[in-house]
């Protein structure tokens, strides 16, 4: 698994990285984001992306 600190805040991640990164499964995340506590996606034509600045700063939030 990539270190966080090896992504580029400004990249967009899709969603197996994400997962990756916050170790949980698809199905709780996209529940998580329904209730508003993950970061929500960007549409790109039938591809979902985040941006990484806000999944990396969500992590730090959690673990600050």
């Amino acid at each position: 698994m990539r270190q966080k600190e090896e992504i580029n805040p400004q990249q967009l991640l899709r969603l197996p990285k994400v997962l990756e990164l916050l170790q949980i499964s698809k199905t709780k995340f996209y529940l998580g984001i329904q209730q508003g506590d993950y970061p929500k996606q960007i549409k790109l034509g039938k591809t979902s992306v985040w941006k990484a600045r806000e999944i990396l700063a969500f992590i730090d939030n959690l673990t600050s």
